[in-house]
């Protein structure tokens, strides 16, 4: 149960649209060519980090977003 909790927050962790996380990727084919290398080449680090730094009670803003779309996916694999 955890591991496949854990490998369903990883995949929903990865598809968040911020470079270098494959969810850049997929959000780049919905620009245009230029958009999406101009959006590619920005280096934001501390977005990812702001994103997995622990900031509310100990609670990532990853963990507070992901967590019960996760959950509700487990549910789904559960039944």
């Amino acid at each position: 149960y955890s591991l496949v909790r854990l490998n369903i927050f990883l995949a929903l962790f990865n598809l968040i649209p911020v470079p270098p996380l494959d969810g850049s990727k997929i959000l780049g084919l919905a620009m245009s060519n230029e958009s999406a290398l101009r959006y590619q080449n920005q280096n934001r680090p501390f977005i990812l980090l702001l994103l997995i730094l622990p900031l509310f009670g100990g609670m990532s803003i990853a963990s507070l977003i992901l967590s019960p779309i996760a959950n509700f996916l487990l549910s789904l694999l559960l039944r």
